[in-house]
């Protein structure tokens, strides 16, 4: 096979041919297992076939073959039963058991009477209920035991009754010995008296069925009489004898045969009548032209063929349905239909022709015969139970082509039948036991390969031969499917990799893996030719059966690193932070996508590498606009594409790296570039727009807007101070909101901050608690108070052992002891702790609610008052800066400086803590946030200014440092939801709103806040503080 270009290290792997399975360690050797994975596992191990008892009933019997192949011996009749636990071969050999003869091992179980009552025979059905069938004429004699028959002689005067266990339940005859017993009135309409069900005559076939009060009936076959005009009639076979049906009828709970009708005519005894009953039957008949309106459901034997016997020409066929459901989708290998021929009428070899039968009802006549021949399938010429070949004998049949059909359709029945190839030779009549099976050899065919995708380089699979995906050549390419199959076994790909423009293919195969295991091949580094279609599939293998083959993947193998685009744009006017609209024009129509990014200043001699320098392994999906922290669009298929950026600094360059559908990034060979650069100048935003605050003085009661008209009343705080040469800075104490939580249908807790507590839903905000933990500082004039987990919630408790209750506190913060001991600024609140029953809650006055008693103050808390403006300030979907002076405690918790509120959670938070933080959230029904993080806050902390900034068109988060007159600026990219809304309450200073609740309080001073509805340049944030117009 040629290969797909010269490439001595493109070898195709061997297809596989044998499962590398190797022998589970452990396994029992055993002729039965559980289940299809025990049964497998067994098979391999020890080489010999295992029943899968999980799969087997009484009519089907499935084993798992040593060579991997399942088979499937499905039954007309029962051939095994459970004992045990496990599936036994039926013994019909009578044994005594209490009151009755009884079968060693049943399907159907059966019980005989031993006679002295005029119990016949009881029939259990598959619901557990027996069916009993009763004498009408006294009590029985004791019979004599043949095997499975019991004989009751002489139960009318020269008549016997011969009851037989068979596989399927019972058969009945009635031996007729002269015409003097054949005409005793009592025997001319014999009733036969059953109870524990109900008789009804099927309105399709006319035989009798027992409806027990649950489950399947119990069914009676098409009642049958012979005489002894041939020599081989016996009380088991009529032989030779044509037999013929027995008039019959239900009337209440009695079955009516009509024996007078028959001893009318011309018979030779001993006379035969043969009702019986049976259970898990799959269907037998035969029909007759001699009585073509007759049916002949379920006999214990089938006439097919040709014959004439006392003057009566008998054409008839045979009719097996076997149950098919349990092959729908497999791989039928073979199938054999074996059935015993008890008779033929010569000793020529005679064709009899296995017929392929449609769908049909059961039991039907020669004359409703609906004709569903489909075709003949296999022909046979024995002569055996005939003349020269006496004996009755298994004969065969291939029935392949026709459970093939049965399987590929998902039929659930398949009816074959049997029926002479020259049906007017008089040497053709045969006759065949009821007992028939077919044999099934199969395999469960893998699924399709599923999820046919390029792992390396991540692409998916494109069906489209006209949009193929493309894939860098120069590294390794490896393609993968997902291989199942419906049995557990290990299972193998194949892969077919064409070039399209010569056909020339490769044909790897990968070893064998466990189901469900991303089966793989890889393509060498440089082994696919530049610019060349190709497509791959991939069929699965369980070393018997191929599954059909994916779709085809098609793709094009690209190596080639694109030119530079080219960029325009009319930049006058140009303001920093507002739109500009940018054209980039591709130098190639193969161009997925655009890198853009700005930086400061003029551009430069040599242009800086792209920040991402190849996407060979895996495309961006450039529809997010992002990859990363690196902003990207998708190219327009015109080749015109237009971008909307904003400037960031009064003179900066703009720079668009393009990447094709492999991920090459462009390139220029001359100038060594990666990426076109556009030299934009803008003015610097207007400040006048903004907001600043600080105060006159350290008593001031509002921090007064120094450019618009928002001011904001200072709400509690730890008080003022001036050091550092600052401006007056208002101090905060760090705390949490102690918040009180109710469970709907009885139980109360309280908890700090914004808990989870599933099943409890938020009351109120009760107040505040100084912060306890690593870092925080125990203000004076305070203890600790305790979470202490009781009843459906918990209580409050000022001691670690929850006051002697039984569990150890948890530290929720610190309570002051009076309210004289709060700092001044915050309003005090007094706690109490309130029980019914064991159910504990918090409340702020001391006559507790709903007769509920008061346990004792818990201590005071803080009343937070905050310190914000009025709504409106700042919409976050539009660009906006936010900046303080800054000087922190030294606590490493996540404390908000200064934040937006929105609904119920802040809309943007300038943090302190480990870091310093700015974080955007989204307000929509999409609630996303994002972060980002900057320098690491100095652990000897002095002012620094902190601005966060939200440049909403350049789809940039940023936050920027300004310390010891180093600027530290760290970016992310981020793009708000679509669905977003502006967050557009309150500016806060010293805290942030989670759920509706106070959080993140700062520990620190704050000073010279200030809002800018714009995205400020890093220059005007190198000042301290941020100027004012």
């Amino acid at each position: 096979m040629a290969a797909l270009v010269v490439c001595a290290g493109l070898v195709a792997v061997d297809v596989p041919v044998g499962a590398a399975v190797e022998q589970s360690a452990g396994v029992v050797d055993a002729d039965h297992a559980a289940d299809e994975v025990s049964a497998r596992a067994v098979a391999e191990a020890y080489g010999h076939d295992v029943v899968v008892d999980s799969q087997s009933s009484p009519n089907l019997l499935v084993k798992v073959r040593a060579d991997g192949l399942m088979e499937a011996v499905t039954s007309q009749v029962p051939e095994q039963a459970k004992v045990k636990g496990k599936w036994t071969t039926l013994d019909t050999t009578l044994v005594e058991e209490d009151e009755w003869f009884e079968p060693k091992v049943a399907a159907v179980p059966v019980r005989i009477g031993r006679g002295g009552t005029d119990q016949i025979v009881s029939v259990r059905s598959v619901s557990g209920e027996w069916i009993t069938e009763t004498w009408p004429y006294g009590d029985l004699p004791v019979p004599t035991v043949k095997k499975n028959a019991a004989v009751f002689k002489d139960v009318l005067p020269g008549v016997n009754l011969w009851v037989t266990a068979t596989k399927a339940g019972m058969r009945e005859v009635l031996v007729v010995k002269n015409a003097e017993a054949a005409a005793d009135e009592r025997l001319s309409a014999l009733r036969l008296t059953v109870t524990g069900a109900r008789l009804v005559e099927s309105a399709e076939t006319g035989a009798l069925e027992a409806h027990p009060a649950e489950g399947e009936p119990v069914l009676a076959a098409t009642p049958l009489w012979w005489d002894s005009s041939h020599e081989a009639a016996s009380e088991e076979s009529p032989g030779g004898s044509e037999p013929r049906a027995v008039a019959s009828s239900v009337s209440g709970a009695e079955s009516v045969l009509d024996i007078g009708a028959i001893t009318d005519g011309d018979v030779t005894y001993p006379l035969y009548v043969d009702p019986d009953w049976s259970g898990y039957l799959q269907y037998d008949w035969y029909t007759d032209r001699a009585y073509p309106n007759q049916s002949y459901l379920n006999p214990p034997e089938n006439s097919a063929g040709y014959g004439v016997q006392g003057g009566v020409g008998y054409l008839s066929r045979a009719f097996y349905r076997f149950d098919t459901s349990f092959l729908a989708g497999k791989a039928i290998q073979n199938a054999r239909f074996n059935v015993v021929q008890t008779w033929a009428n010569s000793c020529a070899s005679t064709w009899m022709q296995l017929w392929q039968y449609g769908p049909s009802g059961v039991g039907f006549t020669w004359n409703s015969d609906p004709g569903q021949w489909v075709r003949a399938i296999d022909g046979q010429a024995y002569n055996v139970g005939g003349p020269c070949q006496r004996d009755p004998q298994w004969v065969g049949f291939s029935a392949t082509v026709a459970i093939q059909d049965a399987a590929a359709a998902g039929l659930p029945y398949q009816t074959l039948a049997l029926r002479a190839e020259n049906e007017g030779s008089s040497l053709t009549g045969k006759h065949y036991r009821w007992d028939a099976q077919l044999i099934v050899t199969y395999n469960s065919r893998p699924n399709t390969p599923a999820a046919p995708a390029f792992t390396a380089p991540a692409r998916s699979c494109s069906t489209d031969a006209n949009n193929p995906v493309y894939v860098y050549g120069g590294a390794p390419v490896t393609i993968g499917v997902t291989v199942t199959d419906p049995d557990p076994q290990n299972t193998a790909a194949i892969f077919t990799i064409t070039r399209l423009s010569n056909g020339v293919q490769d044909v790897p195969g990968t070893a064998f893996q466990a189901q469900g295991a991303n089966l793989t091949y890889t393509i060498p580094a440089n082994c696919l030719v530049d610019g060349e279609k190709y497509a791959w599939s991939a069929v699965g293998f369980d070393t018997i059966n191929y599954s059909a083959a994916s779709p085809r993947c098609y793709f094009v193998a690209d190596s080639t690193k694109p030119a530079l685009p080219t960029v325009s744009v009319d930049a006058v006017g140009a303001t920093v932070g507002s739109p500009l609209d940018v054209v980039v024009t591709a130098a190639e129509p193969a161009i997925a996508g655009y890198q853009v990014w700005w930086t400061n200043g003029g551009r430069p001699v040599m242009s800086p590498a792209a920040p991402v320098t190849s996407y060979t392994s895996a495309l961006p999906d450039c529809g997010l606009g992002q990859a990363g922290a690196v902003r990207v669009v998708c190219a327009d298929p015109s080749g015109r594409t237009t971008i909307r950026v904003a400037p960031v600094e009064d003179l900066s360059t703009l720079w668009v790296a393009a990447y094709d559908r492999a991920g090459n990034v462009s390139y220029d060979s001359v100038s060594k570039a990666s990426a076109a650069g556009l030299e934009v100048r803008a003015e610097l935003p207007d400040l006048s727009t903004g907001h600043v605050w600080s105060a006159d003085d350290v008593d001031a009661m509002t921090l007064t807007d120094r450019v618009g008209a928002a001011s904001i009343p200072v709400g509690g705080n730890a008080g003022w101070a001036s050091a550092d040469g600052e401006d007056p800075q208002l101090r905060f104490l760090g705390m949490v909101s102690l918040n009180g939580y109710a469970k709907p249908g009885g139980g109360h807790a309280t908890e700090k901050d914004a808990a989870s507590l599933p099943g409890f839903v938020l009351e109120s905000t009760i107040g505040q608690l100084a912060r306890y933990g690593s870092g925080a500082v125990q203000p004076s004039g305070t203890q600790v108070l305790y979470a202490c987990a009781y009843g459906a919630g918990n209580m409050l408790s000022r001691a670690a052992n929850c006051d002697g209750a039984g569990p150890t506190g948890r530290p929720l913060g610190y309570v002051w002891a009076s309210a004289s001991a709060l700092p001044a600024g915050y309003t005090a609140v007094e706690i109490f702790r309130c029980r019914v029953g064991n159910d504990y809650f918090t409340t702020t006055t001391s006559a507790c609610p709903s007769g509920a008693v008061n346990e004792g103050s818990r201590g005071f808390l803080a009343k937070y008052q905050p310190t914000a403006t009025a709504p409106g300030v700042v919409d976050t979907t539009k660009s906006f800066t936010v900046s303080a002076r800054v000087k922190t405690s030294g606590q490493t918790e996540a404390q908000a400086v200064v934040s937006g509120s929105g609904v119920s959670d802040s809309g943007f938070s300038l943090q302190a803590g480990m870091n310093w933080q700015f974080c955007l959230r989204a307000q929509g029904p999409t609630a996303v946030t994002k972060c980002v993080t900057g320098p690491a806050v100095s652990t000897t902390p002095g002012f620094v200014t902190v601005s966060g900034v939200w440049d909403a068109v350049n789809r940039q988060l940023g936050i920027v440092v300004y310390a010891d007159d180093v600027l530290t600026v760290n970016r992310v990219f981020f793009s708000l939801p679509v669905d977003d809304v502006p967050a557009l309450g309150a500016v806060v200073v010293g805290s942030a709103l989670t759920g509706g609740i106070p959080t993140q309080f700062f520990d620190g001073a704050v000073a010279d806040v200030s809002v800018y509805p714009a995205a400020l340049p890093d220059s005007t944030l190198r000042q301290r503080p941020v100027p004012q117009p």
